[in-house]
């Protein structure tokens, strides 16, 4: 059975079927969304290091085996991180920010931190069109 696009085999899960293994191999870009969601979910809860810990060992050689870079994959979940928080309820930015100007409330912090969470999505989804973005500087250095 053929792998992905670097000719592996896809290790979803031990327990996988063929055919979820042919779904995934199909819509690498879905799944590769649906991870984007999971974290910007788990930021509103988790600081960036523990999401990281929780999440990396599950993720990663998902990455992989789809085809992606893990060192694109490492630049794309910083921002990521960032969104998340920045992201109410628990966005942890929120209350150091907060922390800083006391005198205004918690969601003045929130709504005034809401229109950089725009441009930083726009940064998540150009490193996700155009990884070269991410692999050029290191592909000239190694």
């Amino acid at each position: 059975m053929n792998g992905n696009r670097k000719g592996r085999r896809l290790r979803i899960s031990p327990f996988s079927s063929p055919e979820v293994k042919k779904v995934v191999r199909r819509l690498p870009r879905f799944l590769l969304v649906a991870i984007y969601v999971m974290y910007l979910i788990l930021g509103c809860f988790f600081d960036s290091i523990s999401m990281m810990v929780l999440t990396l060992p599950f993720i990663a050689p998902v990455i992989s085996d789809l085809g992606f870079s893990l060192l694109w994959f490492g630049v794309t979940y910083v921002p990521l991180a960032e969104v998340g928080l920045v992201t109410p309820p628990f966005g942890l930015n929120l209350f150091v920010l907060h922390g800083v100007v006391p005198k205004h409330g918690i969601l003045t912090v929130a709504r005034g931190a809401l229109p950089f969470l725009i441009p930083t999505l726009f940064m998540v989804l150009l490193l996700t069109a155009f990884p070269e973005i991410t692999l050029w500087l290191p592909s000239v250095l190694y």
